[in-house]
């Protein structure tokens, strides 16, 4: 049963992270499209599908620990989605889009910014924010994926399945720092919400929202400090 609780929390900052980001990608891609910006909508589209669909993956290895009939269930609509994509040229194309861009995500960001900056009228500057944005933004990933130790999700090259593959907190080397959020997940494990709802899930969870919090702050950051570093907007 421990073994289970962990595999579990190891995906759900996955999940949390995926919830967030998917539905705000959708939103970019439809204004895009509705502005005239078709390529930068789609590909933003596109990365929204990719969320999704790992968001699904995770939850799917979730459940498969823990109620094995619904990960069954997830996996059936899965295959059937194989099944369909091999019997229509157009709809097997998409799946391999999406596929390539569930386990591209980072890259695929990159291009969509370098899409957003060729069709954009202002480029000097879209280059500074988008830049600035995407540096500052993966800087902050990579300091909460470091500090909260949140898993990976990657394709294994032999069975072609997802696998989770685990990261050593770096909050671990701060005694105060780990006491703290030992306290706080020993508090979960036992406690339920409204005395019906486990909380065991509920630091992953907190975890992937930070994430998620992280990236997008960290985008908007970058962005704003990009604009006012590189463009002379206010000459003495």
């Amino acid at each position: 049963m421990v073994a289970e609780v962990k595999a579990i929390a190891l995906l759900t900052p996955v999940i949390a992270s995926n919830a967030v980001f998917a539905p705000r990608r959708f939103e970019k891609g439809v204004d895009a499209i509705d502005n005239g910006d078709a390529c930068y909508g789609i590909m933003n589209l596109d990365l929204a599908a990719g969320q999704t669909v790992k968001g699904i993956k995770a939850t799917e290895l979730e459940l498969a620990k823990s109620v094995p009939s619904a990960a069954d269930s997830i996996e059936k609509l899965s295959n059937s989605v194989h099944s369909a994509a091999g019997k229509s040229k157009l709809f097997g194309g998409l799946c391999k889009v999406v596929d390539f861009t569930l386990n591209n995500i980072n890259p695929i960001i990159y291009l969509t910014s370098f899409i957003k900056f060729l069709f954009s009228d202002d480029k000097r500057t879209t280059a500074a924010e988008e830049i600035c944005g995407i540096l500052t933004m993966r800087g902050f990933e990579e300091f909460i994926n470091y500090y909260l130790g949140i898993s990976k999700m990657k394709k294994d090259p032999v069975t072609k399945k997802y696998v989770s593959v685990a990261r050593e907190a770096g909050y671990h080397k701060n005694p105060f720092a780990e006491k703290q959020i030992n306290a706080i997940k020993d508090f979960c494990e036992t406690k339920q919400l409204f005395g019906k709802i486990s909380l065991k899930s509920a630091p992953g969870i907190a975890k992937g929202l930070l994430f998620a919090a992280g990236s997008i702050a960290g985008y908007k950051l970058g962005s704003w400090g990009g604009h006012k570093l590189f463009l002379n907007d206010n000459p003495a």
